[in-house]
């Protein structure tokens, strides 16, 4: 069950769909979602305002150049966190159940920013940001979201497609792994609510899953509610393309799968399926670790 949903939000790019996301989400499970505008400082200086930091270097040194700095950073931070806290305000009320989205305080992220990102991830029960966020801040969320919390993680490209839960189309990517096994339970909840629950194992060319372990997963599910349709993907080039070709015909709202970790972030992704997906940015994607 969710009751507490973080989102990071961004003063560029497309954050609406994840807004709709979590407003949606928060009324499916009489929750909250706490939406925070959240950069780091020096994401923010304009090419003007560096050339003057630079200048100052020169001519007075460092203290004073890093007062200047210092300076620009929060006139930029104050203006563009108004910005986005005033277009959060506008965009909650044209939002069904907007009702559930609460304005944070803003989060100026500086040093160690995925210990930052980590311990708010940490206290929600699930994360849900835009592919839009810069890119040194979304991989700051995937590491503290799933990596360091284990908590799910769902990142959007797209508003879902209805009103409420109950139609909504969902695609669970199978594969008999703990890492599958984690985010098909933590997707537990979401997947009793939806209107449509698709299993879909992909056929990769290595040891596959036995018609009778799918009927048991199957039938885990049932108990819980969840009346799901198996698929088979088989036969193809591309494994993880034709995953996401099948998303894309369903006219699904949500992907759900496993993630795999490495040491860094760059190296995540082990079996070229979610690092297909982040790189594509096409599926609104539930993660787990």
């Amino acid at each position: 069950m969710y009751k507490s949903i973080f989102i990071p939000l961004s003063s560029h790019g497309d954050q609406l769909p994840a807004l709709i996301f979590g407003a949606l989400l928060a009324e499916a499970f009489d929750a909250e979602a706490e939406c925070s505008f959240t950069t780091k400082s020096l994401l923010l200086l304009e090419d003007e305002q560096s050339t003057k930091i630079g200048e100052m270097y020169s001519k007075q040194g460092y203290v004073a150049s890093q007062e200047l700095a210092e300076k620009f950073y929060q006139e930029q931070f104050s203006k563009r966190a108004r910005h986005v806290q005033q277009w959060f305000a506008l965009s909650k009320e044209k939002i069904v159940s907007g009702r559930r989205l609460k304005w944070q305080e803003s989060m100026e992220l500086f040093g160690e920013t995925a210990s930052q990102i980590r311990d708010e991830c940490g206290y929600h029960d699930l994360t849900i940001a835009s592919y839009d966020l810069s890119t040194s801040i979304l991989d700051d969320v995937i590491t503290g979201a799933l990596f360091a919390t284990g908590r799910p993680l769902v990142l959007v490209r797209s508003s879902p497609q209805g009103k409420d839960i109950s139609e909504c189309t969902i695609v669970l990517a199978w594969k008999f792994t703990p890492q599958a096994i984690r985010a098909q339970w933590l997707a537990l909840p979401l997947l009793k609510k939806a209107g449509k629950v698709l299993v879909v194992r992909v056929d990769e060319g290595e040891e596959t899953v036995s018609p009778s372990e799918l009927k048991k997963l199957t039938a885990n599910l049932k108990r819980h509610g969840v009346n799901a349709h198996l698929h088979t993907i088989s036969n193809v080039k591309s494994p993880a393309a034709a995953l996401e070709q099948y998303y894309t015909e369903q006219k699904a709202d949500l992907m759900v799968m496993g993630a795999y970790s490495h040491s860094r972030l760059r190296e995540m992704v082990l079996g070229g399926f979610t690092r297909h997906f982040l790189n594509s940015r096409i599926c609104n994607l539930m993660l787990a670790h």
